[in-house]
């Protein structure tokens, strides 16, 4: 019995950069990680996705099991200003935020109904947030910006 090939590092990633850019709310997508303090307010919502370290062992008689690690940055502005020195008056940043969180799941649904995991396709066994994930409001943000940073693991065959 042969081993299915393992698809290319870019393959995948470009694949899951595809697949994100259906998120729903952003203006600008990237693959490269941006300062966020310089990202153009204009370009904003933006959402990064950041290629990271990986993992490699060995299972059973020799069999090589492999992850690769990747962080989703999102980052977005809240334009409403506190009025009259009253800090009740501003949006909270949650409500910009909690959507863009929603939206950054939609994308990232299962596409293997067996299994219930997102396989891109059946580049993968499977593509997970998984970890803690980072959330700022940006209500205490001089600029108001605020943003979320999730972990993503992905076990490729």
């Amino acid at each position: 019995m042969s081993a299915l090939p393992r698809p290319s590092r870019e393959t995948v990633f470009s694949t899951l950069f595809t697949l994100l850019q259906t998120a729903a709310g952003f203006e600008t997508y990237s693959r490269r990680m941006l300062d966020y303090s310089e990202i153009a307010p204009r370009l904003l919502p933006c959402l990064i996705l950041w290629e990271l370290h990986g993992e490699v062992d060995r299972t059973g008689v020799g069999l090589r099991r492999e992850w690769w690690d990747a962080m989703l940055v999102g980052v977005f502005q809240n334009p409403s200003r506190p009025q009259n020195g009253d800090p009740t008056t501003a949006t909270a940043g949650a409500t910009i935020l909690n959507p863009l969180l929603d939206s950054v799941s939609a994308a990232l649904e299962a596409d293997n109904p067996f299994t219930n995991e997102l396989t891109l396709g059946g580049l993968v066994q499977w593509v997970r947030i998984e970890g803690k994930l980072v959330v700022e409001t940006g209500d205490t943000d001089a600029d108001g910006r605020g943003g979320f940073i999730l972990p993503l693991r992905i076990l490729v065959p």
